[in-house]
């Protein structure tokens, strides 16, 4: 059965549903989940979000008795999918704030909130129709997504986190890893240390294309688990089987030939390039041009394979662009390669241009040629800005948490390429004999990190240049905080 026509209601239809629910005439059967998203959102454009949470439970409460449904423990009004619901649209309106409320209402209805079990990716359901969900604010269960933005592996990930519906800092917290640096977080959940990696409560899922079904399985609107007979799935699993060993396996030996022994030493990447090439003329010849692997419209196969592919034309475009027998691909990457689907996921809040901060790790912001010039001595000895450890007696520290606010104290009127962030690695600071004591700054009564003995620099886990952390939360009760660091 087709889906309902999606409702084009102009400005003053939203303004006249708004007033009939407010005044308590609407009929109810004009109460329905796309009505309830259109005054959620007409809401928003008149109040901030924290008044816009208060009146729109005095009048769902209101509404109900006027139309003859009880607010009691099992009907009625439901804090919970309220608070949610309003979160989202108050985040859909923040992306859309240039458009006019009627065009910002179309895009919402067409969006993954025009399900009314979308916040079933965020709870059970057992616990979203709990009394202590319909009474009061219940926090989802946030997964936690470790990636890192140019890993092909993590980029089919969040193509099919993305398809689905989710957002980072919404519906799933997303940490970025340095590869270099891998954050104890991420090793105590996945000891092999790869990306992607999902971790929601108990589940652990460290696969790539586990990740992908786990996501398309709660919402596929693009179909590309569904709708396929059982032997263009098989073809699709061929494909993928072949892109993650034989292809990869080429690829990596082609792109990296110097991790593999290089010339001479087993590795001969133009061997590799051409046993690559070969497979890719295998799929180029299946591709109809303008079509997709498995037919008229992508399959799991498609994202899951595109990466690679664009990872291997990355390592010699010139080459890939000029080479014999790969038109129908070339066109078939082209599309992917301009897709807003793509684009998405190489940014933020997809992708963060600086890695997660662990709290289980110490940091210090350094004055990035007091930095260089301890490369050279072979010591850092500087406390904070303007002062030396002798001086002071330590240096001084901070937790992933006060970061921002010590930049703003004592490095905010720099250029942020003259300050450089070291992130520390407790155990190496303990093996190397530097005690680290946690003791009060003077006239604020926070405990900070000091470090009593000069930095060794073998205990530096990064040096980077000083990024602030991701902003733009909205003011209203989030749908969930940051998950503490787990056993994830």
């Amino acid at each position: 059965m087709a889906d309902p026509p999606t409702p084009a209601w102009s400005a003053a239809e939203i303004a006249a549903l708004a007033a009939a629910f407010e005044a308590g005439t609407l009929p109810r059967e004009q109460w329905t989940h796309a009505a309830h998203l259109a005054v959620a959102l007409w809401t928003l454009s008149r109040l901030p979000p924290e008044a816009a949470l208060t009146h729109l439970r005095q009048r769902i409460r209101a509404y109900n008795v006027a139309t003859g449904t009880a607010n009691t423990d099992h009907s009625g009004y439901h804090e919970t999918l309220t608070r949610w619901f309003l979160q989202a649209v108050a985040e859909h309106r923040g992306r859309h704030a240039d458009l006019p409320l009627q065009q910002s209402l179309a895009c919402l209805l067409r969006s993954p909130l025009a399900d009314p079990s979308a916040p079933l990716r965020a709870y059970p359901p057992r616990r979203l129709g709990s009394v202590q969900a319909r009474r009061g604010w219940v926090e989802p269960e946030r997964p936690v997504l470790y990636s890192f933005r140019r890993c092909p592996y993590a980029i089919r990930a969040r193509l099919a986190l993305a398809a689905a519906g989710l957002l980072p800092g919404v519906d799933l917290e997303l940490r970025e890893v340095s590869l270099k640096a891998k954050p104890p977080e991420l090793l105590e959940a996945s000891p092999k240390g790869t990306v992607p990696v999902l971790v929601h409560g108990d589940q652990v899922i460290d696969e790539s294309l586990e990740l992908m079904r786990w996501a398309l399985e709660r919402h596929d609107p693009r179909g590309w688990l569904g709708g396929w007979s059982a032997a263009e799935t098989a073809a699709g699993e061929a494909l993928i089987a072949e892109n993650d060993g034989p292809f990869k396996h080429h690829l990596d030996r082609f792109k990296y030939a110097s991790r593999f022994g290089g010339r001479g030493g087993g590795g001969e990447p133009e061997g590799h390039r051409a046993a690559a090439l070969a497979i890719l003329r295998g799929w180029s010849r299946r591709l109809e041009p303008g079509g997709w692997l498995l037919g008229g419209r992508p399959s799991l196969a498609d994202p899951a394979l595109l990466p690679f592919v664009r990872q291997f034309r990355l390592a010699d475009p010139g080459g890939f662009d000029a080479e014999p027998g790969l038109e129908p691909l070339r066109i078939w990457l082209e599309r992917f390669l301009a897709s807003p689907e793509l684009a998405a996921v190489l940014d933020p809040p997809w992708a963060a241009r600086s890695p997660w901060r662990s709290p289980r790790w110490l940091y210090h912001l350094a004055l990035s040629h007091e930095w260089q010039a301890a490369r050279t001595a072979g010591s850092y000895r500087r406390s904070t800005r303007g002062r030396s450890l002798e001086e002071v007696g330590f240096i001084h520290l901070s937790q992933a948490h006060q970061l921002e606010a010590t930049h703003g104290r004592y490095y905010a009127d720099l250029d942020p390429g003259a300050v450089t962030l070291l992130v520390l690695d407790r155990d190496r600071l303990a093996a190397a004999g530097v005690e680290v004591r946690l003791e009060p700054a003077p006239g604020s009564g926070e405990l900070f990190p000091h470090l009593h003995g000069p930095l060794p620099l073998a205990a530096v886990l990064r040096a980077e240049p000083w990024r602030p952390a991701s902003s733009g939360e909205s003011n209203l009760p989030r749908r969930g905080s940051p998950a503490e660091p787990a056993a994830s």
